[in-house]
């Protein structure tokens, strides 16, 4: 199977169950594999965590996406930031979407499990995957 980046949103919803997202994010998890992460996907994840669950168990939660064995972790390199200002003025996405779009591109990846796909879906390269039905938004 080919890797895929999941990101924050994806997360926050899987580990929230007062999301109506929960469901479908959890039953994204139970199906995909080969995910990957990176250091904004953690930290936007972690804030989401915190914000809504309190700090034990936001950071319960960020030990156990470093700790999975079906999640990678890829960490953000300074031409990943700087390739990311390039793409967030070409393509008009904010600079932290930019610049993970940059890091999965350097490491070969193509593909996100977003709710965002929006902002996402402007990048030609990236292949927008959004696990999340439109009857759980209701």
């Amino acid at each position: 199977m080919n890797p895929m980046f999941v990101d924050s949103n994806i997360f926050i919803f899987a580990n929230d169950a007062n999301y109506p997202e929960n469901l479908d994010a959890k039953s994204f998890f139970g199906e995909a594999e080969d995910m990957e992460f990176n250091t904004i996907i953690a930290l936007e994840s972690h804030y989401g965590y915190l914000r809504n669950l309190g700090a034990l168990e936001a950071e319960r939660i960020l030990k156990s996406m470093f700790a999975s064995r079906i999640l990678t972790y890829i960490d953000i390199e300074r031409d990943d930031i700087l390739e990311g200002a390039i793409i967030s003025g070409e393509y008009s996405i904010r600079s932290n979407d930019a610049t993970i779009i940059a890091n999965m591109l350097r490491n070969g990846i193509k593909k996100i499990a977003t709710d965002n796909v929006r902002d996402f879906s402007h990048h030609p390269e990236i292949e927008v995957y959004n696990p999340i039905t439109r009857s759980s938004r209701s």
